[in-house]
Formats: structure tokens, sequence, C-alpha cells
């Protein structure tokens, strides 16, 4: 409820405007940014569709540096599953009319990846 425009956001991380930024496209900004985002650690979610009936939806999913995802048809949760980096083989029940599959994908109880796929 309290007004925080104006206020601003206090920075992790302070980059300076040089004179290269000023002259060369930000390019300074732009290296000091790329080097803080490749210390990050990589989140990965994929769905591979193999198999869909009026009643039934099989699915395989790849993730890295995910300890859960939870599935979503049409926004509606179906399963929570505890996965490790690699391949995962997933069945659900489903009726004809579900047309959205969603995954969010979780590292430390925190959303970190997320992944929609029409049926």
């Amino acid at each position: 409820g309290t007004p925080v425009e104006d206020l601003g956001i206090v920075p992790d991380e302070r980059h300076y405007l040089t004179q290269n930024d000023l002259l060369k496209n930000n390019v300074d900004l732009i290296n000091r940014a790329a080097s803080l985002l490749a210390k990050l650690p990589v989140y990965t979610i994929s769905v591979n569709v193999t198999a869909k009936t009026a009643t039934e939806l099989t699915f395989s999913l790849t993730s890295k540096n995910l300890s859960r995802v939870d599935v979503y048809l049409d926004g509606r949760p179906q399963r929570s599953l505890d996965v490790k980096d690699g391949t995962t083989e997933v069945k659900l029940p489903r009726s004809a009319s579900s047309t959205v599959l969603e995954l969010r994908g979780f590292a430390n109880n925190q959303l970190v990846a997320s992944r929609k796929t029409d049926l």
C-alpha cells in the first residue's frame, strides 16, 4: 500500500557510465551485464508431447538444475513431480477439450522456469 514511485530500487551491482558507453552504444554496460549473467545458474525446462488421446496425455519433460516441476492443464494443477537433470516421462488423464499444457520448474522452492505448449 505504500507508494514507491520515484524511490527506485537499490541495485545489487552498480555500473557507472563510461566514455565507451556514451560513444560505443553501451559496450561496457553490456559486457558487465553479460559477465554478471554468466555467473548465474542456467535453468532449463522443455516438453515433447509424445501421445494424446481424448482421455490421456503422454509427454516427456527435460529439465536442468530443477528440483520440482508442477504440471497444469488449462491452468488447473494436475501433478507435482520431483525431478533431476534429464528426461522424465509423464502420463496424465485429460479431457478432450484440454488445449494448453504448462510446466513450472522450481529450484529451492522458487519458480525459475516455465514452459507452455498448445496441445
